[in-house]
């Protein structure tokens, strides 16, 4: 996904979906106002999540944090444009000075082409980009398999490997551009721990070094200690706490947060 600003506002009927501008640069990448997502199921009304808000600086690497069936998921997938908020205001812009102008994402489900091998479909995401020249698409392409630990599988097709092994590709195609925004829903969660810790440094690296704004959902206090500047808290469909790291995990407020 392209680099824009998306600007939507909704309530319940969205009128419309646009692509203003883009913005300054001290805007935050992501912007959720009183974020809002029902669903009518047998005529009755039911609520994914319920007035969201909260924003993802520049440069910074938030975790959304909670349990299973919270609205994590959906909300992710709402701000990465997949689904339509049914109330609220919604702005992502990966814009950023010296930052390329990418979205990059990773999903639980892997969408590989099956007909592709491992070097192709990585291949294919990074030719997309504008900004990389097609003599450095095999380069970049070998390294960042090499840095996901898939260089030897690279002739392989997607049903010939397993399935953490097939989310591992999938997080390469998300970082291979290096992205100015990275969004991610458990990218970790099918991976060994080794191998996990070698993703989750490979993320924060493309922080400090490249700058990319990251929001990652999980479930693991773990990497929330490992990684994350600040977290967000969902609980029953809502934020419930907002902290740094230190502060979350040396005094938080929530009871989620405290259970062991």
């Amino acid at each position: 996904m392209h680099g824009l600003v998306v600007s939507i506002k909704c309530n319940f009927d969205p009128d419309y979906f646009k692509c203003p501008t883009m913005s300054s640069p001290s805007h935050p990448q992501i912007d959720c106002k009183q974020l809002s997502k029902r669903f009518i199921t047998k005529g009755e009304v039911l609520s994914v999540y319920e007035n969201i808000s909260f924003q993802v600086q520049a440069r910074e690497f938030v975790c959304l944090l909670g349990p299973s069936g919270c609205g994590k998921t959906t909300l992710l997938r709402t701000i990465a444009g997949l689904e339509m908020p049914s109330q609220g205001e919604l702005i992502v812009d990966s814009s950023t000075p010296d930052v390329n102008p990418e979205i990059g994402m990773v999903f639980q489900e892997q969408g590989l082409f099956p007909w592709m091998t491992v070097y192709n479909n990585l291949a294919f995401i990074v030719e997309s980009n504008p900004n990389i020249d097609n003599q450095e698409i095999p380069q970049i392409v070998n390294e960042f398999l090499r840095k996901v630990g898939l260089e030897e599988f690279s002739q392989y097709y997607p049903h010939q490997l397993s399935g953490g092994m097939k989310q591992r590709v999938m997080i390469a195609m998300a970082m291979a551009c290096e992205p100015g925004l990275l969004i991610a829903d458990e990218p970790t969660t099918a991976l060994d721990v080794t191998v996990q810790a070698e993703i989750l440094t490979l993320m924060k690296s493309l922080q400090t070094q490249k700058g990319t704004a990251i929001l990652l959902i999980t479930h693991d206090l773990g990497i929330v200690a490992e990684v994350a500047d600040r977290v967000a808290v969902m609980y029953a469909g809502r934020i419930v706490e907002m902290a740094s790291r230190e502060r979350l995990l040396h005094n938080p407020a929530h009871p989620y947060t405290t259970s062991p």
